[in-house]
């Protein structure tokens, strides 16, 4: 397991119970429609796509203090602390770690960015088969409502038969597509104070950032559930700003040419804000809030933004509490000590060793980087375990001492020396090449007749 993935479970989990809460309320108030619904929908896209990914991610890769354990023939019984220094980069990923990420990419690129390419693919196909509409009473009524909804923004109109449902696409070159339908200039009214309302609400912009939020939570079935809630709800706050104090033979002229363009509907595309859904159930609860008059509360939607303000990141940092501590406790299970210091806890005093044995030992890795930290009896040798390298690995010893010390060092195959190196002023660093596979060692001999201590670093590659 790696922090990279702790962290994103961890935005996962979070999301998830924020997510699901959404999804249940929705459920459980079908017959209701509260304005704040798809506000806090939005709010908590926007928070778990940028700031909830930081807080998990700076809770695992802070520099924190970590309690080491050094073993040793020389020190059994010395316990350091020292600041965790090291990041996502700097480690070794397993082989199935490295799996997992693939498997995320790929499935990600194809849930998210693909179906993002895919869909400005068909906007770019379909603008060049459209024709521009400029028939002076549609693009009158269309001004009209821009200058309703304060949009400054030049939108056109283009009729195209390639679809069959009216949409608003774009978030650079904003353009609204229509089939090509008769429509009555009531009719045109409505259909493009919904679509324009879409644009006001930023909803192009928001269904992209959908996509990219359900790609890299593709695993969490409840962030489907969710996006697929936050695309209806969408729909129905612009019925209902659309509907905003009209008569009920005008609301029922809303509802007929919902079903007169739903009967000639292709496959909707959310991502292009279609104005009608092929889900009957959905179509049903459409028509039902429509032909129910409700009225839009700001201050409890002011009140519930609020409250999702602050249980969503009250949310994110409790997952990161239980999902950290889950974590560190399967790292210590499994041997890997990772403890935080306790507050005003002092590292205990190292006592030099007095007698130290002719033959000491010391660990090194198979692969990757080993401090090395050592006292040697005088003419005494340490040898470090025994690893299994392979033709072509590479072995680079950096080993340290007092200016006056001499020692040298000699990698060892199966008991004989391979290479050796002598101490220039305390000082060895050397690199070797492995030519041959077998059981290699790794052995320093103090050439002095007093005790020395030594410190460095072997790294294989």
């Amino acid at each position: 397991m790696n922090e990279i993935f702790v962290g994103m479970v961890t935005v996962s989990i979070s999301a998830s119970a924020l997510c699901f809460i959404c999804v249940i309320l929705d459920y459980l108030f079908r017959k209701k429609y509260f304005i704040w619904q798809y506000f806090i929908m939005k709010g908590i896209l926007l928070f778990f796509l940028i700031p909830a990914i930081g807080i998990p991610f700076l809770y695992l890769f802070i520099k924190r203090p970590q309690e080491i354990f050094l073993k040793g023939d020389d020190f059994t019984q010395w316990t350091l602390y020292e600041a965790n220094t090291e990041n996502i980069f700097e480690k070794n990923w397993s082989h199935m770690t490295i799996l997992l990420f693939i498997i995320w990419g790929i499935v990600f690129f194809i849930i998210g960015i693909r179906r993002i390419i895919n869909d400005m693919k068909t906007i770019e196909e379909i603008s060049i088969l459209a024709k521009k509409e400029e028939d002076i009473e549609t693009i009158h009524i269309k001004e009209k409502i821009q200058k309703d909804l304060h949009i400054k923004k030049n939108i056109d109109i283009y009729i195209t038969a390639f679809i069959s449902s009216p949409c608003i696409t774009g978030w650079k070159e904003t353009k609204i597509f229509l089939p090509p339908i008769s429509f009555s200039k009531k009719e045109m009214e409505l259909l493009l104070k919904h679509e324009l309302y879409h644009y006001k609400k930023k909803d192009t912009i928001y269904h992209v950032l959908v996509a990219i939020f359900l790609g890299i939570h593709w695993f969490n079935p409840i962030i489907w559930m969710f996006t697929f809630k936050i695309y209806n709800l969408g729909e129905i706050d612009c019925d209902h700003f659309v509907l905003q104090g009209v008569t009920k033979e005008e609301k029922q002229l809303y509802v007929n040419l919902l079903f007169r363009i739903a009967e000639s509907s292709n496959k909707r595309n959310d991502r292009l804000t279609s104005f009608t859904n092929e889900n009957i159930k959905f179509m049903k609860r459409r028509v039902y809030h429509i032909m129910k008059s409700t009225n839009r509360k700001g201050r409890l939607s002011i009140v519930a933004i609020v409250l999702s303000i602050i249980l969503a990141p009250t949310t994110t940092y409790a997952s990161v509490l239980g999902v950290t501590a889950v974590y560190d406790h399967i790292l210590e299970h499994t041997g890997v000590f990772y403890q935080k210091v306790e507050e005003g806890k002092e590292a205990k005093e190292f006592i030099e060793p007095e007698n130290i044995p002719h033959v000491i030992t010391f660990t090194i890795e198979e692969r990757g980087g080993t401090p090395v930290f050592c006292y040697i009896a005088p003419n005494g040798i340490s040898n470090s375990s025994i690893i299994t390298a392979k033709k072509g690995q590479q072995m680079s010893v950096r080993i340290m001492g007092e200016e006056t010390d001499s020692f040298k060092i000699s990698v060892m195959l199966n008991g004989k020396v391979q290479s050796s190196k002598t101490s220039v002023d305390g000082d060895i660093r050397f690199s070797y090449t492995v030519k041959e596979s077998g059981s290699y060692q790794i052995r320093i001999v103090n050439l002095k007749n007093k005790k020395i201590s030594v410190s460095g670093s072997v790294i294989v590659e």
